[in-house]
This record gives structure tokens, C-alpha cells and sequence, in this order.
């Protein structure tokens, strides 16, 4: 059985992997050149280190969704800027515009696992709903009261 916690995380880091791993269309085809794909890796990695951050923290550690937020951002665009650093140290290319599709990524991913935190766990401030939207035992909305087996 999969509590609203587990399917949190699990969906989560699942859409993060999905974004992380899709090929760029413009880099498959050759449209753009070899480099068009590069300035997207950025973006996929950030996105993907947000949102599994945000997911991590929120689910498994249960933690507030701000602090999960500010952790999912914080960890990624540390990420980012050491990456950067690396790079301006002698390791690679540095480029400002790495930096914007961190930045970029960093707000899709978070936009990704806020949203399916949203849906999993409600709307209140501990992750429940309102008492409007409440299942009929009290508790949460009726997805994330929910269990699913398998």
C-alpha cells in the first residue's frame, strides 16, 4: 500500500526524472545546430534537483511546503553556481546563460512539485484540505486519504 506521503515522493521524483531525460527535439533533429541542446541540459537539471528536492523534503521528511520550497531552490541553484564555478575555474565554458536556464529550471521544477504536492496532499497549511473540501471522515481530501495497492 502507498500512503499520500509515498505517492507524493514517488510521483514527484518520477516527473523530475521524466523532464531530465526527455531528448531535446531541436538537438535530435539538427535544427539548431549541435550547442541548441546544451543550453536545455541546464534547465532539465534543474528542474529535476527542485522538484526532487521539494519532493524529498515535503514527503519523507515532512517538512513545512515552504521550507521545501526554499530548500528544492536553494539546493539547485547552489548546484548551478558551483557548476558555473567549476567551469570559470578552468573545467569548462563559463556562460551566463547557463545560469538563466538554471534559474528557469528551477522555477519549472518547483511549479511541477508544487502542483503535485497540491493535488496529493490538499490545500491547508499542514497539507489538508479546507473543511469544505474535506473527505466525509474529517481528514484530508478524498486523493489523499486515499491508498492505493498494488
Amino acid at each position: 500500500m502507498i500512503g499520500p506521503r509515498a505517492l507524493l515522493v514517488t510521483t514527484v521524483m518520477a516527473l523530475a526524472t521524466g523532464i531530465l531525460g526527455r531528448p531535446s527535439p531541436a538537438l535530435a533533429a539538427g535544427t539548431y545546430g549541435a550547442s541548441a541542446g546544451l543550453l536545455e541540459l541546464p534547465l532539465g537539471v534543474s528542474a529535476a534537483l527542485a522538484a526532487g528536492t521539494y519532493g524529498a523534503s515535503a514527503g519523507l521528511l515532512e517538512l513545512p511546503r515552504s521550507t521545501s520550497l526554499i530548500l528544492g531552490a536553494g539546493a539547485s541553484a547552489a548546484a548551478g553556481i558551483a557548476k558555473e564555478g567549476l567551469d570559470l575555474a578552468g573545467f569548462g565554458d563559463p556562460s551566463w546563460k547557463d545560469l538563466a536556464w538554471d534559474g528557469i529550471g528551477i522555477v519549472v521544477g518547483l511549479a511541477l512539485a508544487w502542483t503535485v504536492d497540491i493535488l496529493v496532499r490538499g490545500t491547508g497549511p499542514e497539507g489538508t484540505a479546507p473543511a469544505a473540501h474535506r473527505a466525509p471522515d474529517g481528514g484530508g481530501t478524498a486523493l489523499s486519504r486515499s491508498t492505493i495497492a498494488f
